[in-house]
Formats: structure tokens, sequence, C-alpha cells
């Protein structure tokens, strides 16, 4: 995101616009990731860039590497509130895909 943003940057004369706010900041806000990851320096990591209103369960399915249960029980032992969890752990993508 680094480097995207210096290059819009340096391109704007070129592209003829600038835009209000810098590509990363319209990433984290248009993006959801779903993660499915059992390694929890790969989850803090995803949790340092997105907020957790970004990120939902995700699965590997039909692939018998990604395990619902363990994945869950990961979410559980991280050091986020009952609302955070929650949310990664289903409550946000019925919202998002209007399931409720």
């Amino acid at each position: 995101m680094v480097r995207l943003g210096a290059c819009s940057g340096r391109y704007k004369k070129e592209w003829g616009h600038e835009l209000p706010k810098t590509p990363s900041e319209y990433h984290k806000r248009q993006v959801y990731v779903d993660s499915i990851s059992l390694h929890l320096p790969a989850m803090r990591c995803c949790l340092d860039y997105a907020e957790p209103d970004h990120i939902s369960m995700g699965t590997d399915y039909p692939h018998r590497g990604g395990d619902p249960k363990l994945f869950i029980s990961s979410v559980r032992d991280m050091p986020l509130s009952e609302e955070d969890t929650n949310k990664i752990l289903g409550e946000k993508a019925v919202r998002f895909l209007k399931l409720e």
C-alpha cells in the first residue's frame, strides 16, 4: 500500500486528477478480507491492516487445510473484544450479505 500511495502521488499530473484520499484509505474502506488462517502472527498482521469490520471467516473448502472449528477457536483465543470476535466469525458477513 505504501508503494501505491507513493506512485499515485507521483502520477497526479499525468493522470489529470487528484484523489481526495490516499489509495490505501479507499482500499481499507472498500476491501473485505476473508481469512481461514490458523497462524496467530498472520491474523495479527491482518488486524494491523484491516479493522474487524472488514475481516470475515473464510474457507479453504474443498481442501482439508481449512478447519472451521480450529479457525473459530483461534479467533476466540485472540485478544479481541467479544464484539470484534463476533464480527469476524460471521456477524459482519450476515449484515454485508443482507441475510438477516
